[in-house]
């Protein structure tokens, strides 16, 4: 696997100013298509939920006119079904303990208390240097804009 490095050429002339000014100005229109791209979206799924035929599992398809299909390569739209599906806990656990099976299916996991542990070391329990030498750090950098 090859990696290639980029490579500034200087012209004697500084490239920052364009670059942050390429920076904001892209910054301010993907924020703008963001929001123009969901709103487009959701009137598309209105339309192929209203006019769209349904297909094998539950979706919906909306074909597009051939002048649509010769300019994007895009054939039709289709609003997928996705179903999830999750245990309403209570009524489980109380059908497990009336059938006796509560104990066989369900397990204890330990996790830390970060309360009982910042307690600990307040008490003197554990010293913060024991804590520490315990703890990784992750530094990460975002770039931010401060306006004027």
């Amino acid at each position: 696997m090859s990696s290639k490095k980029k490579v500034l050429v200087r012209t004697g002339t500084d490239p920052l100013p364009e670059e942050a000014r390429q920076y904001v100005t892209l910054k301010d229109t993907h924020k703008e298509l963001g929001g123009r791209i969901k709103d487009l979206r959701d009137r598309l799924i209105d339309r192929v939920s209203s006019t769209g035929t349904e297909i094998e599992g539950g979706h919906q398809l909306l074909s597009l006119p051939d002048d649509i299909v010769a300019a994007t390569g895009i054939k039709a739209f289709k609003r997928e079904k996705r179903v999830s599906q999750s245990f309403r806990e209570d009524e489980l656990m109380a059908m497990l303990k009336d059938k006796g099976l509560y104990k066989d299916v369900t397990k204890t996991v330990r996790v830390l208390d970060e309360d009982a542990l910042s307690a600990a070391v307040f008490e003197g329990k554990i010293s913060e240097a024991e804590l520490n030498s315990v703890v990784d750090q992750k530094v990460s950098w975002a770039l931010t804009m401060e306006k004027k």
